[in-house]
């Protein structure tokens, strides 16, 4: 996949900006995007993967656009051709074409390959956070080498961290060797549940007294609390009386105050708030009365005082269009201006005098001759100007054709010299630069010595791994051949021991309980028995049957011997029942003890049987166990749980031997392919031996016997050889194209002086008949002379001729407009005399502005008395209007003030307000009857207040007070009865609520199976934990043996490449049972990952993920990789180096790199020349 443009319409800070990356051109596909910080360099690459998976719900970038509003798009290049698509934000259909028409989400799912958001971001994106996260992550996982690179190829630096997390939660909740684990608290939290379910059981006769016992404390406690409530009630009766008694009284004064009032009429309601207004109305009608009177005087005397002018008023037509026509301002203007026009008249005159004496002219000759026609000025002006320059351009041209001789010349020389030498065959150095590309790109060599060191490592490794599986003594590929059972086999096998032992252990303590309470009811029962005179169910059952017998033998013989033993069988029957009666309490007890032994041996059966069940399933799951593991090999059998770990074992001796497979796999495939590269090498070399001079042209087998036969020393050999010959070519090629471009520049420069020459002779021919055209030749020629008779004058001296000529044209102007503007002004003098002696009649000697002045202010004064008059009328109008308001207000006012008055027989409103008071008394006085009344039916609970007055009239207040005394007496000792019968009802019920009369039992019971149950999804989430770290391990350990090799070598370069030598490479060794990573510095120093400095970790975290790029760039076609200011900690020489690599990795895909660092694209330029840089 391949980003050719990104456009973000409406997305981010952005609008309407496009980024384009252009088409794949040959070499490095590397990319810069530069600007400054806030500039949106972030917000480019959200915005690509936006377009590629669509804009999130919650997006940061619509602060400027919408969300319906926002767009983004671009052109994207895949393997199946190029798509311009764009990607809007809403519910579906979010891709679509420049059409916009939708298309499907999954069109760029075959590019991706499965790659999400996440990943990409993981994968194929590094910026300042996830290389200082990789850094750290380098430094955490102490340089373990499958953890680094599978870290660096997946683009997940935390992966030490994330195995780590998985560990302690397994840890926390059972760990061999620990105090404190989940899996003790949860069997400590079953033994207290188990405890506290023993504790309530109870025997049947128990519960029956408990039962008993409730019901009769809460008979005696709802007793106790009616009679309370009885004599709260008669309290609460006798008080309220009491508390009544001050209200009769107060009601019966109301109603004497209430008697003063009866003879005071009702008036309506509105005249209590429409009093006020009604007096203040009567003092503002008279001040308004008063007001208007003195209003009505001072408008007529001002209008007899008033005069008016109607003769000035007919002039007003007249000023205005000569205002209108501005004659009077142009008057004033001409008075001040038409002296100093006339003066400068004569001063121009003056100066065209003086002109034309400088052009040698007679006074009598007209101005317009002393005019140059435009065109013809501006002709010679250009030829004057052009002449500079083409004089310039003909000595320069020269001096070029001079230069570019003498270069022909040497280089001529100089590729004789070259020539002389022996050639370069062209073809033979591409073969030597092609086989000594595939010798550098293969890491056959370095997976040759990992293969021969991993196959000594994983040959011990396997042998200590066979070692652990004893009594196991078979080979490894009998190891590999065995039938063993599935993990999930053995998880099984430990579950259910586990909890059948557990069941177990549950049976047998529940067995000892019943047997101990087996023993205590069987004493119990023995005791009761051995009491005088006890006589149980099956002994009075005998005698009763004895009796029935006798007295049968009695009836069939009725002789004296059957009578005396029906008599003796009667008598002890009924001294038996007499028994029974007397010890019947003891005799139930008996009963009820023989029930409960009845049914503890029941559940004791039940629980023997199922104790014999469990054991059964035991046995069958040993016969299981005994079975898998004589399949396994093994002489005896194992307990599951160590069966399980020596399976683990047996895996981990599996993966040693599979890893030693494939290290001696990879070693011979790895050899096979080193002898194929020293071949070809050795094949591209011998020609270019066999041409040097050095070797005298001796035969191929010398010449083979002088090739290095180390592989590392032949490939340095052939990089010197490959290094002279583009050498000794490149000088060829440089010496022949050096001399054809001094050719080139030769004719080209012969070329410009001819064309320079020519142009100067076409200059000269149009400069004489431009000066023919203008008439300048007669004037500056001497008198009599014919105009061909003399040389044609140079710019220089018709240049100042011309300066000039146009001084005159400009003063001829001048006069001109001076001339029309004093004619004007004359003319408009004459016609603002006339229009002012139109108005009024003037003298020879009149100024017509003084009489212009006179007439305005004369009409002024007319119409200042006639506004004057006008608004005095318009006054006396008003007035009037006001006049009849203020009339109809008053007859308002007396006819609601006579009403009031009639009503109430008063004088004045003053007399009316005291008696509405009064009517406001008498209301209030009404309302607290009322309220009195109220209170009084509610504290007797009477519906009418005459009911409440007869009960309290027939009460004594003494007899009362007694009574209250009484019953408050008899209250307290109710109170004190209610509270003892509650805490003896409350403790009966407690007592029952404590034994299985409740569902307690059954909760403890579902609280121990839910703990059960907890217990069993824990350690099922605690296998798959185990299971799966094992595997993350063990996945880690095969990427690493996979990859080691390739990546290694191409991080040991990259790193190398960076540090710009000040380290050799990269290396590995194993230490605390791990392969751990360290950098060979370039003393022959090693250094692990806690002895690098922060930055030089950076950039081992860089040069890890470059080599993973290119490992992964080799399984598939890889994305566009993206890198946001990764080298703030890199100096500018490591900066260089990681440039170079990015231009390495380029080379496969697309490469962006954005900065705010304008250096850095200086150094990106210098380093990779195919770079290309790009501007916000």
């Amino acid at each position: 996949m391949r980003l050719n443009r990104l456009d973000l319409v409406r997305y981010g800070k952005f609008t309407d900006r496009r980024l384009d990356f252009g088409t794949r051109r040959q070499g490095a596909d590397l990319h810069i995007v530069y600007g400054p910080n806030e500039a949106g360099k972030s917000t480019l690459f959200n915005g690509f993967l936006d377009l590629l998976f669509g804009i999130e719900a919650r997006s940061a970038y619509g602060f400027l656009h919408p969300y319906p509003a926002m767009r983004v798009g671009g052109i994207i290049e895949t393997g199946v051709g190029t798509q311009e698509v764009f990607r809007v934000k809403r519910a579906q259909n979010t891709l679509i074409d420049a059409a916009d028409r939708p298309l499907p989400d999954g069109l760029f799912a075959a590019a991706l390959a499965g790659i999400d958001r996440d990943s990409y971001r993981m994968m194929f994106s590094l910026d300042d956070d996830t290389i200082e996260k990789g850094g750290d992550a380098i430094l955490k996982s102490e340089g373990e080498l499958g953890t680094l690179l599978f870290a660096a190829s997946a683009g997940l630096p935390d992966t030490a961290a994330a195995l780590e997390a998985l560990k302690n939660e397994a840890d926390s909740f059972y760990k061999p060797q620990g105090r404190k684990h989940q899996l003790g608290e949860l069997k400590d939290r079953l033994d207290r549940l188990r405890q506290e379910k023993t504790a309530l059981d109870v025997t049947a006769r128990a519960f029956k007294d408990l039962r008993r016992d409730r019901d009769v404390a809460t008979e005696a406690h709802e007793r106790a609390v009616a009679a309370r409530a009885s004599l709260q009630a008669a309290l609460e009766h006798c008080r309220a009386a009491i508390d009544a008694m001050p209200i009769l009284a107060r009601l019966k004064a109301g109603r004497e105050e209430l008697e003063a009032y009866a003879e005071l009429p009702e008036p309506p309601s509105h005249w209590f708030s429409e009093l006020p207004g009604l007096l203040r109305e009567e003092v503002a009608l008279a001040t308004r009365l008063a007001e208007s009177e003195a209003a009505r005087a001072r408008i007529e005397a001002a209008m007899e005082g008033l005069v008016r002018d109607p003769d000035a008023l007919s002039l007003a037509a007249g000023l205005a269009a000569l205002t209108q026509d501005n004659l009077d301002a142009r008057e004033r203007a001409a008075a001040q201006d038409l002296p100093v026009r006339v003066s400068e008249r004569q001063r121009v005159l003056a100066d065209l005098s003086i002109v034309r004496a400088r052009l040698g002219l007679a006074e009598d000759v007209a101005v317009t001759r002393l005019i140059v026609p435009a065109a013809e000025l501006a002709r010679l002006q250009a030829l004057a100007r052009r002449h500079a320059q083409l004089a310039e351009r003909v000595a320069a041209s020269g001096r070029e054709l001079t230069a570019a001789e003498k270069a022909v010349r040497q280089a001529v020389q100089s590729g004789k010299d070259e020539t002389e030498a022996a050639s370069v065959d062209d073809e033979l150095v591409e073969r030597l630069k092609q086989a000594l590309a595939a010798a550098r790109a293969s890491d056959a060599p370095l997976r040759r010595q990992e293969a021969e060191r991993r196959t000594q490592t994983e040959g011990a490794q396997l042998a200590e791994r066979l070692a652990a599986l004893s009594p196991f003594a078979g080979s490894p590929e009998d190891l590999a051949a065995l039938g063993v059972p599935a993990a999930e086999e053995v998880a099984s096998w430990r579950l259910r021991t586990a909890s059948l032992e557990e069941e177990r252990l549950r049976v047998e303590a529940r067995l000892g309980d019943i047997d101990a309470d087996l023993a205590a009811d069987t004493a119990r029962a023995d005791a009761l028995a051995s009491r005088g005179g006890l006589v149980e169910d099956e002994a009075a059952a005998r005698l009763r049957a004895a009796r029935e017998a006798a007295w049968q033998a009695h009836e069939d013989a009725l002789d004296r011997q059957t009578a005396t033993r029906f008599r003796a069988a009667l008598t002890e029957d009924d001294e038996a029942v007499a028994a029974r009666l007397a010890h019947a309490a003891e005799l139930s007890r008996l009963r009820d003890l023989t029930e409960a032994k009845r049914d503890k041996q029941a559940r004791r059966q039940a629980l023997q049987d199922r104790l014999a069940t469990l054991r059964q399933e035991q046995a069958r799951i040993d016969d299981e166990v005994v079975s898998a593991c004589s399949a396994c090999g093994l002489d005896k059998p194992l307990p599951p749980a160590r069966l399980d770990a020596w399976l683990i074992r047996r895996v981990e001796a599996l993966a040693a031997r599979t890893a030693l497979i494939d290290a001696r796999r990879a070693g011979t495939q790895a050899a096979r392919e080193e002898d194929g590269l020293r071949a070809a090498l050795s094949e591209a070399l011998l020609p270019l031996l066999l041409r040097a001079d050095s070797l005298g042209g001796q035969g191929s087998p010398l010449v083979q016997d002088a090739l290095p036969s180390r592989f590392d020393a032949l490939l340095a050999f052939a990089e010197r050889r490959l290094a002279a010959a583009q050498d000794k070519a490149r000088d060829e090629r440089a010496a022949r194209e050096a001399a054809e471009s001094a050719r080139a520049l030769l004719e080209s420069r012969r070329e410009d002086h001819e064309a320079a020459s020519a142009e100067q002779a076409r200059w000269e021919t149009d400069w004489q008949r431009a000066l023919a055209q203008a008439a300048v030749l007669d004037w500056i020629m001497p008198a009599g002379a014919e105009p061909g008779d003399a040389a044609v004058p140079p710019p220089d001296l018709v240049l100042p001729l011309l300066g000039v000529l146009q001084e005159a044209e400009t003063l001829a102007v001048k006069l001109a407009d001076l001339d029309h503007r004093i004619a004007a002004m004359e003319a408009d003098r004459a016609a603002f005399r006339a229009a002012v002696a139109r108005l009024q009649p003037m003298g020879q000697g009149d100024d017509p502005l003084s009489v212009l002045d006179a007439l305005r202010r004369r009409l002024q004064v007319a119409q200042e008395a006639e506004r004057l008059g006008e608004r005095l009328e318009e006054e006396a109008r008003r007035q009037e209007e006001a006049e009849a308001r203020l009339l109809e207000d008053q007859n308002r006012h007396d006819a609601l003030k006579r009403e009031m008055l009639r009503l109430f027989d008063a004088e004045s409103l003053s007399e009316v307000a005291t008696r509405l008071d009064a009517v406001k008394t008498r209301h209030h006085l009404r309302q607290r009857l009322s309220e009195a009344e109220g209170d009084l039916c509610r504290r007797l609970q009477v519906d009418r207040p005459e009911d409440a007055e007869a009960q309290l009239e027939a009460l004594d207040r003494t007899a009362l007070a007694e009574e209250r005394a009484a019953l408050e007496v008899r209250l307290a000792d109710a109170e004190s009865e209610t509270g003892e019968a509650l805490v003896a009802r409350r403790a009966a019920e407690k007592a029952l609520a404590a034994v299985a009369g409740s569902d307690a039992a059954a909760h403890l019971e579902e609280q121990r199976r839910t703990v059960l149950a907890d217990i069993e999804a824990r350690a099922l989430r605690y296998l798959r934990l185990r299971a799966g770290i094992l595997a993350g391990e063990e996945a880690l350990r095969l990427y690493r043996e996979r990859h080691r090799s390739a990546m290694l070598a191409r991080a040991s370069q990259a790193f190398s490449a960076i540090s710009g030598g000040d380290y050799e490479g990269l290396g590995s060794e194993r230490a605390k049972g791990k392969e751990v990573l360290f950098a060979r510095a370039a003393g022959g120093a090693t250094k692990f990952a806690e002895d690098l400095s922060k930055g030089t970790r950076f950039q081992l975290y860089l040069a890890l993920r470059i080599a993973g790029y290119h490992e992964t760039a080799e399984l598939r076609d890889p994305l566009p990789f993206i890198a946001d200011d990764i080298m703030e900690t890199f100096d500018d020489r490591r900066a260089g180096h990681a440039f170079r690599l990015m231009g390495d990795m380029a080379l496969k895909g697309q490469v962006i790199y954005l900065t705010h660092h304008e250096h850095l694209c200086e150094i990106a330029r210098s380093v990779c020349p195919d770079v290309q840089l790009h501007r916000l």
